[in-house]
């Protein structure tokens, strides 16, 4: 006690003291209100959005102590206008309160864009172009031509797709590109545990088109097909048969995670074999 007495009475001693004290608190302090700030450790989960309203959105979210952004709307003629088609986060995500959720939904009408010039861009440039202009790849045929992966035609529905006419956003375009003058093959890559989005992806990096997808009973909902994985595809992943460009693969989908390891597992055995 007289020791503490002594440093009351010394006046650097006495500064420093207070200083240190006033120091803990403000350290304290910061961190109590970033904790506030940023809701530490309190996460909600995502709920499933598609196929809800528009107009219900806000509301539902707001419930759930979260906020929406559409960022874009395509037109599908086989959904309900006006509900949401995809979101990000997906659903069942571990997100703070207060997170925004981006959905793209169903327009209620079709807009009309022109059609952008794909003749003579390569095939990775068509498709970024399509991307921007919100229209989406069809089929990809090939035929012979000096130009390999040139995109010779753009179609739409069989017909010639003339640059500048009208086309309605979201649409399909097919593209007919050059293979080359020899009888070129690419080899089909392994898809397994893939969803149907990086499947797509792959099979266009490799010049193949998507074939049939085909989901099975443990799909049940659009969010169910946005994760299911890819289990089991037509042709199959085999580096010593390589197939013609412009291939269709087709493709079998599962939310069965164990289905999906034991046909990845079972494949690689093959592979081994071979």
């Amino acid at each position: 006690m007289s020791y503490f007495k002594k440093i009351l009475k010394n006046p650097f001693l006495r500064s420093m003291l207070l200083m240190f004290m006033i120091s803990v608190f403000v350290i304290w302090a910061i961190f109590f209100f970033i904790n506030i700030y940023t809701q530490h450790g309190e996460t909600v989960t995502v709920p499933e959005l598609y196929g809800i309203k528009t107009s219900e959105i806000e509301t539902y979210l707001t419930e759930r102590n979260m906020s929406v952004k559409i960022i874009d709307s395509i037109y599908d003629n086989k959904r309900e206008r006006g509900v949401v088609l995809e979101q990000d986060p997906l659903p069942d995500a571990q997100v703070k309160k207060g997170r925004t959720i981006y959905v793209t939904v169903n327009a209620f009408n079709p807009s009309s864009i022109p059609m952008p010039t794909l003749v003579d861009l390569s095939q990775r440039q068509a498709l970024a172009v399509l991307e921007s202009y919100g229209l989406r790849l069809g089929s990809m045929s090939y035929i012979p031509d000096a130009c390999r992966n040139c995109v010779l035609k753009q179609l739409h529905k069989g017909k010639d797709m003339q640059p500048g006419s009208p086309i309605e956003k979201g649409s399909r375009i097919d593209l007919v590109l050059g293979k080359g003058e020899s009888e070129e093959k690419v080899i089909v890559p392994n898809l397994l545990g893939l969803t149907l989005s990086q499947a797509i992806n792959m099979l266009q990096a490799a010049f193949l088109n998507i074939g049939s997808e085909m989901y099975d009973q443990t799909i049940q909902t659009p969010a169910d097909s946005v994760r299911a994985r890819v289990y089991k595809q037509s042709p199959m992943y085999m580096p010593d048969y390589p197939v013609s460009l412009g291939s269709a693969v087709d493709l079998w989908l599962t939310l069965d995670t164990n289905l999906v390891k034991q046909n990845a597992l079972d494949t690689n055995e093959d592979d081994f074999n071979d």
